[in-house]
């Protein structure tokens, strides 16, 4: 008892005398500590200026725990200077803190050799004008207090992710929210339960004795609300939700929330009130990028250069394609390895087993709807960077069967601009107008980007049922041994085909769609259809060098839609009485001088478009007959007698001549919404 009682009193003493020793301990930690900052700043600031590089978040706090301990030195020594000898109870404090620093100076000393083994760099994240545009712009929004809640939307490997990690950085940096900035990546497949607890994770609320999603969406509610200024950034969100049911106060003074997302629509349901769209970098930003990650110190080669600028241009502006594609190309220096990767790259997609493929191959994975995957595939049926007039597509996706049966035209029409701005909005089409240079008129277009029609495409050849060879100069089409017997859809849009040679005769018994349009096509031979007898949309639109059809195709028994449109010198038809299934008939723009025969037993007729073609009189009784007309257009001088028109009680759509305004207004007054 009598040793413990020494013991207590001497242990005091002993610290109340040796403050200074302690004191000269820390300093002496310090130098060794200061010393270890001075080589880390040094390798770092060489580091970056020249490899292009940034420190790792934890050299950042690293040297921002130093900066904060010899603040905190500075300060002890200060009171130490003005602590009167005589105060016991001022010294023995300053003692213990002496000791707290001490072990602190220790830690961050040997917290650096684990920090030194996986380099103090990380590479930057690119940091183009586009960046720092759409970074200036969301800045603006986060600091006007009206505003708490940003979109951040683009398709796949545009950058919506580094975008939102400059503004986490310069949130973190010298903000009011610097402790307080929070970033949550949801999941594809991200539930309530999955959000509440990655949020949960991120400010260290414990939700695991507690199932009910309404008790904790309360706790993490309450858990925010108490913090004065708080930054969420939930990054890649697939799945709109109520933001109300994570437990997310927004709106809440101080707060902000940013969300990531490929889809408008969710940023919308979540409820963001600014959206932003990140698109593909330009040609030169590409092109710099490209350089960067490749070899940023060297020059390339002239002839090497001019493969690499094509290469760059197939990623379409992506920086996750051309990030990947330089980091496939990096120390090839052989200007045969660089043509060989040209070759291959033109003839595959860019990254098919790598990050950039499966990220691109999740957008369409997670379209639910079949019918909208139908309808994205068939968007590649058109050449790269083609301009797809909107209601041309539709009224295809219509003949292939992609919408619901509905009873009008007009409604059908719907569901497809419906569907394509369903698309638009979850980055997988984008959205163009294309003016007509001869009449200024404008046409609402949609485009493929041309990685994700790339991505299209390599589903498509994982099944046979498609072929598509759209815009490739093609001078012939392809040998018969390509038409496999699965073959379902072949599309040979846009390319070089004169001539079909004589007695070719695919053999394809399940083919349903053929597009051979804008091709300059002078024959097709009557052998070429004889085994296409599944055949139901065949479209020859704008081949302007056909003058005939072949007799065979007055046999395809199952064809519902026949398209000749703009195949300006085209003058003869064969019957087609036998094609009971025809559902349109598009003979705009040719050169028929007469109604093909038999077109008066083409009882199921909705579509049929004769208008600006070298035809004189229809004869009576033909119009009578197609009574399931919902869209009739004819020459402006070719007269029809009105009570033919008054017999079509499914008619939409009407463009023609009449006789005179009585016989228009008796039209017109006759119609069932009149």
């Amino acid at each position: 008892m009598a040793n413990k009682l020494i013991d207590l009193g001497i242990r005091p003493l002993y610290g109340y005398i040796s403050l200074e020793k302690k004191m000269q301990h820390v300093q002496k930690e310090l130098d060794h500590l200061r010393h270890q900052w001075d080589n880390m700043i040094a390798r770092v600031q060489g580091a970056q200026s020249h490899l292009r590089k940034k420190r790792k978040r934890a050299v950042e706090e690293w040297l921002k725990a130093v900066d904060e301990i010899k603040i905190e030195f500075g300060s002890l020594k200060e009171q130490a200077q003005q602590a009167s000898f005589y105060s016991i109870y001022a010294r023995l404090k300053m003692v213990q803190h002496a000791d707290k620093m001490i072990k602190e100076v220790t830690e961050l000393g040997a917290s650096l050799e684990e920090i030194l083994p996986d380099g103090l760099l990380v590479e930057t994240e690119w940091q183009g004008q586009k960046i720092e545009t759409n970074l200036k712009e969301i800045w603006a929004w986060l600091m006007n207090d009206g505003i708490s809640s940003v979109g951040i939307y683009g398709m796949a490997g545009v950058g919506k992710t580094t975008l939102a990690k400059r503004i986490y950085e310069d949130f973190v940096i010298g903000t009011k929210f610097s402790d307080k900035v929070y970033w949550v990546t949801a999941s594809q497949e991200g539930t309530i339960h999955k959000l509440q607890d990655s949020v949960a994770i991120a400010i260290n609320v414990d939700l695991s004795n507690e199932e009910d999603e309404r008790k904790r969406a309360a706790k993490l509610f309450l858990a925010l609300s108490r913090m004065e200024d708080f930054v969420i950034i939930l990054d890649d969100v697939w799945i709109p939700f109520d933001i109300n049911k994570i437990g997310i106060p927004l709106g809440l003074d101080g707060s902000k929330l940013i969300v990531t997302s490929r889809s408008l629509e969710v940023c919308h349901q979540v409820g963001c009130q600014k959206e932003i769209k990140v698109k593909p970098l330009c040609e030169k930003e590409a092109w710099t990028l490209f350089l960067e990650k490749l070899r940023p110190s060297l020059e390339l080669p002239l002839d090497v250069k001019e493969i690499a600028k094509s290469m760059v241009q197939r990623c379409g502006g992506l920086p996750l394609g051309i990030i990947t594609l330089a980091g496939n190309m990096k120390g090839v220096d052989d200007i045969h390895e660089w043509r060989e990767a040209l070759e291959e790259l033109e003839g595959s997609f860019l990254g098919q087993n790598g990050n950039l493929f499966d990220s691109l191959h999740l957008s369409f994975n997670h379209l639910r709807d079949s019918r909208l995957k139908e309808c994205f595939l068939y968007c590649s049926f058109y050449p790269e960077n083609y301009k797809i007039p909107r209601d041309e597509l539709i009224r295809l996706l219509i003949l292939e069967g992609v919408m619901d049966k509905r009873r009008s035209r007009l409604s059908l029409f719907d569901q497809g601009h419906v569907m394509l701005k369903r698309l638009e909005s979850i980055c997988l089409l984008e959205s163009h107008t294309e003016v007509n240079v001869s009449n200024y008129r404008e046409t609402e277009c949609v485009k493929m980007h041309c990685l994700i029609r790339d991505m299209a495409l390599t589903i498509m050849d994982f099944d046979s049922k498609y072929m598509v060879k759209s815009g490739r100069c093609l001078k012939h089409i392809p040998d018969e041994i390509e038409w496999k017997g699965d073959l379902e859809k072949v599309s040979l849009l846009h390319n070089n085909i004169s001539l079909i040679s004589s007695g070719t005769s695919p053999n394809c018994p399940k083919l349903s769609s053929l597009n051979l349009a804008s091709n300059p096509l002078r024959l097709i031979p009557d052998s070429f259809f004889f085994r296409l007898r599944a055949l139901r949309v065949l479209n020859l639109s704008r081949n302007c060098e056909l003058e005939m059809l072949p007799n065979s195709i007055s046999q395809l028994g199952n064809l519902t839609a026949l398209l000749l449109f703009d195949c300006c010198r085209l003058s003869f038809v064969p019957p087609i009485g036998k094609l009971k299934a025809l559902r349109e008939l598009d003979l705009c723009h040719t050169a028929i001088n007469n109604v093909p025969e038999g077109m008066e037993r083409l009882v199921n007729l909705n579509c049929l478009n004769m208008d600006r073609t070298g035809l004189r009189m229809i004869p009576d009784g033909t119009i009578y007959r197609l009574s399931h007309l919902q869209s009739l257009r004819i020459p402006e001088d070719v007269e029809v007698r009105v009570e033919e028109l008054k017999a079509l009680k499914h008619l939409e759509e009407f463009q023609g001549g009449f006789y005179d305004i009585d016989t228009l207004c008796h039209f017109v007054r006759s119609m069932p919404n009149n």
